[in-house]
């Protein structure tokens, strides 16, 4: 899982510097991007706690409830 889970760490980081862009340009709120930024953060740390961290984000009916992007990285070419 660990190996699996590696490669969204790029990801994830092009991720932060679009939220901290949006942020900076006051598009996107302090609070939201600190929030935000911990859970991607959090879900692609291998950690005691990445799991719980999944299931959090995943298990959010907010964010769970329809697909607000998509991706066209095809993580399964990685």
């Amino acid at each position: 899982m660990v190996i699996s889970l590696v490669k969204y760490v790029p990801h994830a980081r092009a991720m932060l510097d679009i939220l901290k862009q949006f942020k900076d340009r006051g598009l996107l709120r302090e609070t939201l991007f600190q929030s935000d930024g911990n859970a991607i953060l959090r879900v692609v740390t291998v950690d005691s706690q990445q799991e719980e961290w999944i299931a959090k984000v995943l298990g959010d009916p907010v964010i769970g409830n329809s697909r607000v992007a998509r991706s066209r990285i095809r993580y399964d070419d990685l």
